[in-house]
């Protein structure tokens, strides 16, 4: 089984309901994905005696991460930043506040199977915009956004992965994007 990851497709936000129950509104896809990156950020700590390091000690901190989409809607912009939008228009307010949400996605192993990923209490933050004019030569820009990550309130269980073994049957290729899935080493698709 190849756990060489090849590339990554099918980005889906789901907006969180009830922070201290931690249920989650149906995931929407959000846009064709070009890049993921997540970095959890931690600090290690050594405790020295007798002329040695006698203890070490790790802590984790907020997860960052970056995606790159081909593009956005408007809609789904308003949805992950908390903007108002209706019917083609956005607004935009410095008093707008990201909702906490899951990212679902899933990534493509060289043998053709997957591994799906969800990745709890997310908030997305306000983008930089870049835009060139078009020249002789066509440059494709994209969108990017930063997003930070953190420990569930209820277990610190921060993100579940499930690799499917057999790439010609995934029972999970629609049953992980209908609803974000509770963190279990029995999970079971269902549709």
């Amino acid at each position: 089984m190849s756990t060489t990851i090849i590339g990554i497709d099918k980005f889906y936000f789901a907006k969180m309901l009830d922070e201290q129950l931690e249920t989650y509104d149906t995931p929407v896809y959000i846009a064709p994905v070009q890049e993921l990156s997540i970095e959890p950020e931690t600090d290690s700590a050594s405790q020295y005696g007798d002329n040695r390091a006698i203890e070490t000690a790790s802590a984790m901190g907020s997860i960052k991460g970056t995606v790159k989409f081909t593009g956005i809607s408007g809609e789904n912009e308003a949805l992950i930043l908390g903007h108002k939008q209706q019917e083609g228009k956005l607004i935009k307010s410095a008093e707008d506040v990201a909702p906490l949400g899951a990212v679902l996605y899933r990534r493509m192993k060289a043998d053709g199977s997957y591994r799906y990923k969800v990745l709890y209490r997310g908030r997305f933050s306000l983008p930089k915009e870049e835009t060139t004019t078009k020249e002789d030569k066509i440059d494709f820009q994209s969108a990017e956004f930063e997003v930070n990550f953190m420990p569930r309130l209820k277990d610190s269980i921060y993100e579940f992965q499930i690799d499917n073994p057999d790439k010609d049957t995934d029972p999970w290729k629609t049953a992980f994007f209908a609803k974000v899935i509770e963190p279990s080493l029995t999970a079971t698709p269902t549709p």
